[in-house]
């Protein structure tokens, strides 16, 4: 009797690191999943407001507008992708 409860809280402490590994990945995935689409949703909201066909846009009488804003978009991609990374997030 006492062979069968050792055995049975062996494999319940077995099952519990198995779920717990499990959960632990799990998590780590989402936590990448978040920090990328933390970089991605300011891109995105800033492309979607230039990419709207309005006459009075502020980089359009400019000649180097649309490179400014490339650069502005590259420049916060990056300064957010650095940032993760340095908090271990990517």
């Amino acid at each position: 009797m006492d062979s069968i409860e050792a055995t049975r809280d062996y494999l319940s402490s077995t099952m519990e690191i198995y779920t717990t590994r499990a959960t632990q990945r799990i998590n780590q995935g989402i936590q990448k999943l978040t920090a990328i689409s933390t970089v991605i949703l300011p891109l995105t909201f800033i492309t979607s407001v230039y990419g709207m066909n309005f006459e009075n846009m502020p980089e359009l009488p400019t000649r180097y507008g649309y490179f400014v804003v490339l650069a502005f978009l590259f420049a916060i991609g990056s300064i957010m992708l650095y940032y993760l990374h340095r908090k271990r997030m990517l």
